[in-house]
């Protein structure tokens, strides 16, 4: 339409609304878009553009000049009377509800978020889950965005920690993220707020995708199949190109120094050799062999067990959290009671020693460290009745090494009760789940043929509950099973994790274990977030605290073990001096 041939009221509303558009353009340095005080933050950024990054406004093209400007530049235009409807929501003169950003007003300095607006942050999440607009209504002093941001922080944050989700946000998926698809570890968003790489991670699955040994002992592990399935198609090999004469004779080629070897890596020097499942393996072996042996049952053999064994959760708990704290390997003592009649050892308590070797396949009890040991238990009215150890990285079998270390134990400790070992493997990438393997073995003397006393014989138990531990009937079993305070507990814990605060294979929590939380071995697939050694560990050591149902059947509070390894995190936070995310 001609602007001759407009009516007053059609040119006054265009002439309304122009005088807006110009205001919008003053604001933001003459830009109809604006990015202008909108710059992405970490909670707009991801490898996953749709659940992070914020709506693109496209620019508007400028717009001609006027038949006969001479400049083709609009005239400032006179700001407009404010108009507000009945209502109370702000208008422009065309009616249109008004922007909160007109009027030249600049984005906000980012502030810190109160203890009010977290605790109203976890309400929201809790009530409203990934309905983001509802989560900042319930806020009320936090628009949507700056919730999302603050939202996908906190996920990432309980991803670290192996926290789980809040109920109503997993309802929605089950992924660390704004949509609830899988947290990629690898992401800016990840690396920035707290995953770390971890090159024995890298290492071991080059292995297994290159068709190595994935998981020593056992051949290709089922975590191998599994990547190797998830990993793309090799690409094709070139074709082959066809010989051709040469008309020359080349001349002879320098001869170049060998080079270098290589210095073995981390996840090199800690692989052990493949199983050994045969009786001839140590005929000739020495202290220093590290094949690996698989125990057999006494069933296996035609011979019933010597004895049955039950062990407490807080043993296996204070193991794991030992175990998970180095990758070197570690050592210590499991204190208990022989019931003769019954032909059943009962451990109590474990007692964590230092050890005096410097690598990842061996260990070696410090002396000092086992005369307080000893001098602890006799305290309690406990004796010796098997002692542990690790394997940081791969199965909780034993080594010849293992053997001739318990046959030692054996003949050392054996003469009043039975004693066994325990072998706990808290970071091999091939577990099923996140929880530790722990496995049992004694030594198969004078209950097979001659020449079996060396090969190791598996010890079947049986894991106390919390429960079983706090209804115990003989008084002196009841004063060593039953459950400590939540204090008493955490610091015990605490004591672990002190052990390491200098040394220099203590873990880096922060990286990465495995890019999966549990390997489904019969069909050879993963699920579950990334989990970093700090989730792991607290995934598995929560396994050993009690659950509601069994924290009420203990006459323990609901939130016994959340409290525990909160108290216990805190503490390595602080003594080891590493953002682990807890207050």
């Amino acid at each position: 339409m001609a602007s001759a041939d407009m009516d007053p009221e059609t040119a006054a509303l265009i002439a309304a609304m122009q005088a807006e558009d110009a205001e919008y353009a003053a604001a933001y340095g003459g830009g109809g878009g604006g990015g202008g005080g909108y710059g992405g933050g970490f909670g707009d950024s991801d490898s996953d553009s749709s659940d992070y990054s914020g709506r693109s406004r496209k620019k508007s093209k400028k717009k001609k000049g006027k038949a006969g400007s001479s400049s083709g530049r609009r005239a400032p235009a006179k700001s407009t009377p404010k108009i507000v409807d009945e209502e109370g929501v702000e208008r422009t003169a065309s009616g249109r509800k008004k922007r909160k950003d007109a009027g030249g007003q600049m984005r906000q300095k980012p502030r810190a978020w109160t203890e009010e607006e977290e605790k109203k942050f976890l309400e929201a999440l809790d009530m409203y889950g990934r309905d983001w607009h509802k989560c900042a209504e319930h806020m009320q002093t936090r628009e949507s965005k700056a919730f999302t941001s603050h939202a996908q922080k906190h996920f990432i944050k309980l991803c670290l920690q192996g926290k789980p989700l809040p109920a109503k946000v997993a309802e929605s998926g089950e992924g660390y993220t704004l949509s609830g698809k899988p947290l990629d570890p690898n992401s800016a968003a990840a690396l920035a707020y707290g995953f770390k790489p971890d090159t024995q991670l890298t290492e071991g699955l080059a292995g297994v995708l290159s068709g190595g040994d994935a998981n020593p002992g056992e051949g290709t592990s089922d975590a191998a199949a599994a990547a190797a399935a998830a990993a793309p198609a090799p690409a094709p090999a070139p074709a082959p190109v066809k010989p051709t004469k040469e008309k020359k004779r080349k001349a002879p080629e320098k001869q170049t120094a060998p080079p270098e070897p290589v210095e073995p890596t981390e996840y090199a020097k800690n692989r052990p050799k493949r199983e050994n499942a045969g009786r001839k393996g140590y005929e000739n072996m020495t202290s220093e062999s590290l094949d690996l042996t698989r125990p057999r049952t006494f069933a296996s053999i035609g011979k019933k067990a010597p004895y049955t064994v039950r062990i407490s959760p807080r043993a296996l708990l204070t193991m794991d959290a030992h175990a998970h704290c180095c990758t070197n390997e570690v050592i210590g003592y499991l204190g208990g009671m022989w019931d003769d009649e019954n032909k059943e050892l009962i451990v109590a308590r474990a007692f964590p020693a230092k050890s005096i070797s410097d690598t990842g396949t061996s260990c070696e009890m410090d002396p000092e460290s086992e005369v307080a040991i000893k001098e602890a238990m006799e305290e309690l009215g406990l004796c010796v009745v098997a002692w542990y150890h690790s394997h940081p990285i791969f199965k909780p079998i034993p080594s010849s090494k293992d053997i001739d270390n318990h046959n030692n134990i054996e003949n050392l400790f054996s003469d009043e009760n039975p004693v066994f070992a325990t072998i706990v493997s808290p970071y091999d990438i091939s577990l099923e789940a996140p929880t530790s393997a722990v496995n049992h073995f004694c030594l198969g003397k004078n209950v097979s043929k001659a020449g079996d006393g060396q090969m190791p014989m598996v010890v079947e138990s049986t894991e106390m509950s919390w429960a079983d531990c706090a209804n115990v009937k003989p008084a002196g079993q009841a004063a060593m099973l039953g459950p400590p305070s939540i204090e008493e507990l955490a610091e015990e814990l605490a004591a672990v994790s002190d052990m390491y605060v200098s040394h220099p294979r203590r873990a880096r929590l922060l990286e990465m274990w495995r890019p999966f939380c549990n390997l489904d071995v019969a069909s050879k697939s993963t699920s579950g977030p990334p989990l970093t050694k700090l989730g792991k560990m607290r995934r598995s050591l929560a396994a050993r605290l009690p659950d509601a149902e069994d924290a009420k059947a203990a006459n323990l509070d609901a939130k016994y073990g959340d409290e525990v390894l909160e108290t216990m995190f805190a503490h390595m936070q602080k003594t080891w001096k590493e953002d682990l995310g807890y207050a």
